[in-house]
């Protein structure tokens, strides 16, 4: 007697591959689709500048999405400085340069320190998204000051000041004497800013 076959009917085959390939299809599907509504979401990002004094500063924000929603640009002090494109405050030294679907760049010109701070980018849709450039204002060190204390003696003591009265960040004072860097006491006695 010879030993029986048995055979599976087609429909009663093994599915652990196809239940796999059937998740695995599965989440790949969800994840599409939660990243397209993700994606089909407004956002707006905002770019740091930094500026030496008495230059112009590019302020940038980048938009994803942008379905004609309101766009607020405000400075440091939460003035607003240009509404859907149109000039809030009366500083002219701001321009507003670009409004587009996907950028808003303004200017500003003849930056000072003052002007340093959070610049927001604000969307206005269901969701309100901000965002904030921050703007660094350098200031190049002045010409330094030497201020001398006492008479010099030969042999004695002198006690010399060196002064860089403007400078942003602090700048880096060395004494030199025939081309060699002679040590002495570093104070930073005030920041600029």
């Amino acid at each position: 007697m010879r030993p029986s076959r048995r055979s599976h009917p087609p429909h009663h085959r093994p599915t652990t591959t196809t239940t796999t390939t059937t998740t695995t299809l599965s989440l790949s599907l969800c994840s599409l689709l939660l990243l397209s509504l993700v994606s089909r979401g407004q956002a707006v990002q905002a770019e740091n500048v930094t500026v030496q004094e008495g230059g112009t500063a590019q302020i940038s924000c980048r938009l994803q999405n942008y379905d004609g929603s309101i766009v607020v640009i405000q400075n440091p002090r939460r003035q607003t400085l240009f509404f859907n494109g149109t000039r809030a405050l009366k500083d002219d030294r701001f321009q507003m340069v670009l409004f587009t679907p996907r950028l808003v760049r303004i200017t500003l010109t003849n930056v000072s320190v003052l002007d340093e701070g959070g610049y927001f980018c604000q969307l206005y849709t269901d969701d309100t998204h901000h965002q904030v450039a921050t703007l660094s204002v350098v200031v190049p060190p002045e010409t330094p000051i030497i201020e001398v204390n006492q008479e010099a003696v030969e042999g004695g003591e002198a006690k010399l000041t060196c002064l860089s009265p403007r400078s942003k960040p602090p700048a880096s004072l060395r004494w030199m004497r025939n081309g060699r860097e002679i040590p002495g006491t570093i104070v930073v006695a005030k920041e600029l800013g």
